[in-house]
C-alpha cells in the first residue's frame, strides 16, 4: 500500500464475551489520501463503527483487543501511548459521532464545548478560544453562529446539532475527519445539507473524510472511493465509479438494489437482502455472504481473499475459478481496473449476467 495520509492494514478488532471471542473487524485494509473522501458502507453490525473507533484509539475497554496497523502519515497509532493518542485526537484526526444528542454534553453550551477542545490542544485564553469556536460554527454553515454558540444542545434541531459536531471536529483544523453515520435520523433535505458541508470543507480546506454509512445512496455524490463491509470484512473496494457502475460482489448488488428509485412503480415493494448476517461469534470459514446469496456454489464454502479477479479469457469452471491463476488474474485486473478488489469467486462475465434483476442491479 502506497504512502497515504491514513493507512490501515490488517486491522483486527475483537471483544471477549460470555459466549466466547467476538470478531467485529477481521483484516480490514484501506487508505485515505490527502483531501480524499473514502466511504465505508455496510449493513448495521458489519464492523464499520468498530473500525472507526479502533482507528481513533477508542476501543480500549476491558475485554477489547486491537491488532494490525493504523498509520497516520507513517506514525503507528496501534499501541501508541494514550497521552500521544490524546494529542492526535481532535488535532489531527477528529470524529463526528452518529448521535450528536448523546455525544454533546446536555448541560453545557455549544460554544463552551468547542472552546474546551481548542484549549485542550492549544494554549489560548478563554476569550480567544471562544472566538475560534464561533468561527468554527460559521465554517460548518450555521447561521447566526454567535447566538447558536450560547445555546444548549436541546435548543438546536437535529441538523444543527450535527453541524455543531462538524464544527467541533473542524475547530483544530484536522487533516482527517471520521464521520460515523453523520446523517442518521435526519430527513433527506438535512442529509443533503450536511453532506454538502462536508464536501465544501474538503474542497476549501483539503480535509480528508472517512465517511461511514449503511446507505450507498448517501455516498454516490461525495465519495472518491468506496469500501463495502460485511460481517467484519471488506468484501469489495474501489473507486466510486467502479463500485457503482461495475459492482463485483453480491453484497454490493443487494445494497444497490435496496436503494429506492424515483422511476419505480408506486406499488413495487422495496427490495431487500434476504436472511441475516452470520453471528460474529461463529463466522463461516468461506464466503460470509454465501448463505444469503442466491448465486452461491461449492467453492463459496472455501476461504476467499480480497483480490482483483477479472481476467479476459474463459477456461473456468461454472463458478469462474481458475485454480493456480490468482496472480495472473490480479495482474490483469490491475491493468483493466486498478484498485477494484472483491471477495466473490464468480467469473466477471457471470457476475454481469446475474446481477441484473428486472433491468437494474440487484440480488
Amino acid at each position: 500500500m502506497s504512502a497515504a495520509l491514513l493507512a490501515v492494514e490488517g486491522l483486527q478488532v475483537g471483544f471477549d464475551t460470555e459466549r466466547g471471542p467476538l470478531r467485529a473487524v477481521d483484516g480490514l485494509s484501506l487508505q485515505v489520501d490527502e483531501g480524499e473522501v473514502v466511504a465505508i458502507v455496510g449493513e448495521s453490525g458489519s464492523g464499520k463503527s468498530a473500525a472507526a473507533l479502533a482507528i481513533m484509539g477508542l476501543s480500549g475497554r476491558e475485554g477489547a483487543s486491537v491488532a494490525g496497523s493504523v498509520r497516520l502519515e507513517g506514525e503507528e497509532l496501534i499501541g501508541a501511548p494514550q497521552r500521544r493518542l490524546r494529542e492526535i485526537r481532535g488535532a489531527r484526526i477528529a470524529m463526528v459521532f452518529q448521535d450528536p444528542m448523546s455525544s454533546l454534553n446536555p448541560v453545557r453550551r455549544i460554544g463552551d464545548q468547542i472552546a474546551e477542545q481548542i484549549r485542550a490542544h492549544e494554549r489560548l485564553p478563554r476569550a480567544q478560544a471562544r472566538e475560534r469556536a464561533v468561527a468554527s460554527l460559521r465554517r460548518a454553515g450555521i447561521a447566526d453562529a454567535e447566538r447558536r454558540a450560547h445555546a444548549y444542545p436541546h435548543e438546536l434541531s437535529g441538523g444543527l446539532r450535527q453541524r455543531a459536531m462538524i464544527a467541533m471536529a473542524l475547530s483544530c483544523s484536522p487533516q482527517l475527519i471520521i464521520a460515523d453515520e453523520p446523517t442518521t435520523a435526519l430527513d433527506v433535505t438535512i442529509q443533503a445539507q450536511v453532506l454538502s458541508e462536508l464536501a465544501r470543507l474538503r474542497a476549501e480546506d483539503g480535509t480528508a473524510v472517512l465517511l461511514i454509512t449503511h446507505d450507498l445512496g448517501v455516498v454516490a455524490g461525495i465519495a472518491d472511493r468506496v469500501v463495502v463491509m460485511y460481517a467484519g470484512q471488506a468484501v469489495e473496494q474501489g473507486s466510486a465509479e467502479q463500485v457503482f457502475a461495475d459492482p463485483q460482489h453480491p453484497c454490493t448488488w443487494g445494497l444497490l438494489g435496496s436503494i429506492p428509485r424515483i422511476e419505480s412503480e408506486r406499488a413495487q415493494r422495496l427490495a431487500s437482502i434476504p436472511g441475516a448476517p452470520p453471528s460474529p461469534l461463529a463466522l463461516p470459514p468461506g464466503c460470509r455472504f454465501a448463505e444469503r446469496c442466491p448465486h452461491a456454489f461449492e467453492r463459496c464454502a472455501e476461504p476467499v481473499e480480497l483480490l482483483a479477479r477479472a481476467a479476459p479469457d474463459g477456461g473456468r469452471d461454472a463458478g469462474g475459478s481458475r485454480e493456480g491463476h490468482d496472480d495472473l488474474e490480479r495482474a490483469e485486473r490491475a491493468r483493466v481496473a486498478p484498485g477494484h478488489l472483491d471477495r466473490c469467486v464468480l467469473a466477471p462475465e457471470l457476475k454481469r449476467a446475474r446481477r441484473l434483476v428486472g433491468g437494474r442491479i440487484g440480488l
